[in-house]
């Protein structure tokens, strides 16, 4: 049965209010940079470290060994395939697609806490997974936010 009382609108601010258009805007903006960001900057992030962090962490007593340096690299790939199928068909099946944005940040600032303040190898390769999730499920679900 149709209701007879008009929609509310989409931003939940008034028809004619005139703001509305720079609220959109900086919405569309802040989505589709903040999104691009992350997965761009988890991309090229380790190419300039890769000399930096094996020689920090044998400072501090844990050297790293090129098998464990591939794992930390490679967790970015395995928590992207990860993030991809969740993030389009299981998550938006339960959660509107910005609750899943916002679900989607504790990821990104988990994940930065653990590379931050991991001394051995397997935190590092930890934090790389879970942005590998986050950067998977914005590229998923970005795209279904703006439709």
């Amino acid at each position: 049965m149709l209701s007879s009382e008009p929609a509310a609108p989409l931003l939940g601010a008034s028809p004619d209010s005139r703001w509305r258009n720079v609220r959109l805007a900086v919405t569309v903006l802040a989505v589709s940079a903040g999104s691009s960001f992350q997965f761009g900057f988890a991309t090229g992030s380790l190419n300039n470290l890769e000399q930096i962090v094996p020689q920090s962490l044998a400072a501090q007593g844990h050297p790293l060994a090129l098998a464990e340096w591939s794992l930390v690299v490679a967790g970015f790939s395995a928590g992207g395939l990860i993030g991809s199928m969740l993030g389009a068909y299981v998550l938006c099946r339960y959660f509107s697609r910005k609750t899943v944005l916002l679900i989607n940040n504790g990821f990104v600032v988990l994940s930065c806490l653990l590379m931050m303040a991991s001394s051995v190898w397997w935190l590092l390769a930890l934090g790389r997974v879970l942005i590998g999730v986050a950067s998977g499920v914005l590229t998923g679900v970005v795209p279904m936010y703006f439709a």
